[in-house]
Formats: structure tokens, sequence, C-alpha cells
């Protein structure tokens, strides 16, 4: 967070946290968009993966906004995301994205655009 800092001192208008992803301290739809930059890849790794991600992806989905978007950014291939992505309670419209490969890379990064839809009525 410091080197963020310090890197973007011309942006006085960006705050820095540092917090618990699964437990953010943000009200309910308190954003609009949310980017992830391989935190869900983190997770992936994790010894408890599945409790994991499905704890993170229902944390950000309580912070966004109906309407909003979470883009995820993952080395992650669609058949290990989607089915997290995907689940029905998170209300997210899925829609993936294939990045072209660098040059110096083997591996694709994929972007997921989670738009959050409004909650289903019983």
């Amino acid at each position: 967070i410091e080197q963020m800092m310090i890197r973007n001192m011309h942006r006085p208008e960006m705050v820095w946290l540092h917090m618990d992803a699964m437990d953010m301290a943000f009200a309910d739809n308190t954003f609009d968009v949310a980017i992830d930059k391989s935190v869900l890849d983190t997770f992936a790794c994790s010894d408890d993966a599945p409790v994991a991600i499905i704890t993170y992806l229902m944390e950000v989905s309580r912070v966004i906004r109906p309407g909003g978007t979470f883009l995820c950014v993952s080395y992650g291939a669609p058949e290990t995301r989607l089915e997290f992505l995907k689940l029905s309670h998170l209300n997210f419209q899925v829609q993936e994205i294939a990045l072209p490969l660098k040059k110096d890379s083997p591996r694709h990064h994929y972007v997921y655009v989670c738009q959050k839809q409004e909650a289903r009525r019983p």
C-alpha cells in the first residue's frame, strides 16, 4: 500500500486502505465498480479455496450497487472461475474476455465483467 501511495501522490483523491477482502468495512451497495487483479486467484490457491472464493465473492456482491460492475482480472480460465462467478445468489451477469497473449507470457489473462443485477424477488 505504501508503494502505491507514493506512486500515486499526484492523485490525492485516491484512498488506499488495508482490510480483509472477505469482511470489508463498507456499507451494502457502496460502489459502482470494484476491480480485482489476482485477489480471486490468491484465494483459489488457498487451503480452503471454494469456501474462501465464495465468501470473497459474496462480500464483493454485497458492496456493489445493483447495476454496478465487478471487473476481475485473472489467470484462471473460464472452466475454473465461472462456476463461482455465476452462483445465483451473487446476482451477476457475467461476460468473459480472453486478453491477447503478450510476447513474454505463455498464459492468457482473462477479464470477467460481472454486472450486479437487481435483487430477485421471491
